[in-house]
C-alpha cells in the first residue's frame, strides 16, 4: 500500500488530497478494478487529524482511499481562508467522489463516501444526490442538531452576534472563533478537554488551526442531513457513541431506522473517543468488513 500526495481540482481552488493505492490496484486497462473510498473530516478539521489510520485499514483491505481538505482549510488552496461554507464543502466532496471514479485502476460504481462528525452529515446528504454512491459509513454524524451542553444558550447568543458581524466583514476579513475548545473559552463548540484530544489526533509535523467563521453559526439550523436518509437507496453504516456529548444519538437513531438499506452501530464512549484506542479498533474493524461486504461483490449496474 502506498499513500501518495495528489491534488484535483482548478489552479488556484486545488483541494490537497491522499492517495493510497492498495496493491491489488489495476494499472492496466485488463487489471481488474478495485473498489473506492474517499474521505474526509468534520467541523474545521483536517485529514491530518486521525484520518490516515482509517484510510490506511481500508487500503490494507483492498480499497482505494482518497482523504482530501476542504477548500480554505489544510493543505487545500482557496480564499479566504477557514470559511466553512456547507455548500462549497459538499461542491468539493463532489468533486472528490469525481476524481476518484475518473482514477486509473478504481471501479467507478463500486465508490463508497466516509465521514465522520460534520462530514457525517455530508455524506448523508451527498448519499440522497447521488445515487452511482455504492455504500456510507457516517461516523458519530452531525444530521440537525447539537447538544445544548456542546452549544449553550448563552453562548449561542454571543456567537450570533459574532456571526452578524462576519457577514458584514464579508470575505476579506472574516470574523474568527476557535472551533473547539474549553468550557468558556469562546469556542463555537465546547467540552472538557476536547481541543487536546482533537489535537492528540494530529500527525507528527503537521498543522491544524483551531478557527472558523462565526457566520457557520447561521447556517445550522437549516443544514439537517437526517431528513433526508430516507431517500438514499444504497447501505449505509451509522456509528454511534452512548454518551456523544455533540451530536444527539437519538437523531442517529432516527436516521439509520431511516435509511432503507440502514444499519446501526453503537459504541461505548463520547464523541471523540472513536477516534483512538479499542473503541477505534472496534469502529474501524466493523466499517472494513461492511466495506467489504457491499463493494467486494461485483460491479455494480450504473442507475
Amino acid at each position: 500500500m502506498v499513500r501518495e500526495e495528489v491534488s484535483f481540482g482548478a489552479a488556484g481552488q486545488r483541494r490537497a488530497a491522499w492517495f493510497y493505492r492498495p496493491e491489488t490496484t489495476g494499472t492496466t486497462e485488463t487489471a481488474e478494478a478495485v473498489p473506492g473510498v474517499v474521505m474526509a473530516h468534520g467541523f474545521g478539521a483536517v485529514r491530518a487529524l486521525g484520518l490516515d489510520r482509517y484510510a490506511r485499514r481500508f487500503a490494507a483491505a483492498g480499497f482505494a482511499v482518497l482523504v482530501f481538505d476542504y477548500l480554505g482549510f489544510g493543505d487545500s488552496e482557496g480564499f479566504p481562508r477557514q470559511v466553512l461554507d456547507i455548500d462549497a464543502q459538499l461542491r468539493d466532496w463532489s468533486a472528490a467522489v469525481d476524481d476518484l471514479r475518473g482514477r486509473p485502476g478504481v471501479d467507478p460504481d463500486r465508490v463508497a463516501l466516509w465521514g465522520s462528525s460534520f462530514s457525517g452529515g455530508h455524506v448523508v446528504s451527498l448519499a440522497a444526490r447521488d445515487a452511482r454512491v455504492a455504500a456510507v459509513v457516517s461516523q458519530v454524524p452531525y444530521l440537525g442538531l447539537v447538544r445544548k451542553r456542546a452549544l449553550p444558550q448563552p453562548r449561542l447568543v454571543k456567537l450570533v452576534l459574532k456571526a452578524l458581524a462576519d457577514r458584514v466583514a464579508g470575505a476579506r476579513s472574516p470574523v474568527l472563533v476557535p472551533a473547539i475548545g474549553e468550557p468558556g473559552s469562546g469556542a463555537l463548540l465546547s467540552m472538557p478537554a476536547a481541543e487536546a484530544r482533537f489535537r492528540s489526533l494530529l500527525e507528527p509535523g503537521a498543522q491544524w488551526r483551531n478557527a472558523v467563521a462565526a457566520r457557520i453559526i447561521l447556517r445550522l439550523p437549516g443544514y439537517r442531513p437526517g431528513t433526508v436518509a430516507g431517500e438514499i437507496a444504497c447501505p449505509v453504516l451509522f456509528c454511534a457513541c452512548e454518551d456523544d456529548d455533540i451530536t444527539p444519538r437519538s437523531l442517529i437513531v432516527a436516521a439509520a431506522g431511516a435509511a432503507p438499506r440502514g444499519r446501526l452501530v453503537t459504541y461505548p464512549g463520547e464523541h471523540f473517543g472513536i477516534y483512538q484506542g479499542e473503541v477505534f479498533e472496534r469502529a474501524v474493524r466493523d466499517q472494513t468488513r461492511f466495506l467489504t461486504e457491499h463493494l467486494t461483490r461485483g460491479p455494480r449496474p450504473r442507475p
